[in-house]
């Protein structure tokens, strides 16, 4: 059975957000909803070769030119022009997915890049104020080839300090 909708009925209105490249999974998601809400977004599932029935067939077409229409309503004009050429809602749909999800992907590895290189800059501080007969432990903490969390630092800073104390020959009173 085919969703279509009723275009006889006054449709309210649904403010449209533009996408300008940023923000993507909102955005998808915000569109989601007026597709649905429209009874349109079957068409970027599906294709035309799936619909069977004349009525259904006719109907298929005109909700996938109004999606397509939507969906290009939804873009900057920037990014409209460029998706213009694609023929169906559903091409649209998915070039869009594939395009901004490695980029929104591919700028979360980049966050967590930025991160652990803050964590590695927050060691390197931290060493150059041990003292100077901590040199050793310094060096070490320097050429190791993993990167150590703070908090694992801390760890191995009051394990070298309790080393330390432990191995220290006992003071005599003589």
């Amino acid at each position: 059975m085919m969703k279509g909708n009723n275009f006889s009925s006054p449709i309210p209105m649904i403010k449209l957000e533009k996408f300008t490249a940023t923000e993507f999974t909102d955005w998808k998601l915000n569109t989601q909803f007026g597709m649905k809400y429209l009874n349109v977004f079957y068409t970027v599932q599906s294709d035309r070769a799936t619909v069977t029935g004349t009525e259904a067939e006719t109907q298929w077409i005109a909700d996938e030119d109004f999606c397509h229409d939507y969906l290009l309503n939804c873009l900057s004009s920037s990014l409209a022009k460029t998706y213009i050429k694609l023929k169906t809602a559903k091409e649209i749909w998915e070039a869009l997915e594939e395009h901004f999800r490695q980029e929104e992907d591919l700028s979360k590895a980049h966050l967590v890049d930025k991160f652990h290189s803050f964590m590695f800059d927050e060691e390197k501080a931290i060493l150059p104020q041990l003292p100077s007969t901590w040199y050793n432990f310094k060096t070490e903490m320097y050429r190791k080839k993993m990167r150590v969390g703070l908090n694992d630092l801390k760890r191995f800073i009051r394990i070298e300090d309790e080393n330390r104390i432990c191995s220290k020959p006992p003071r005599g009173n003589g």
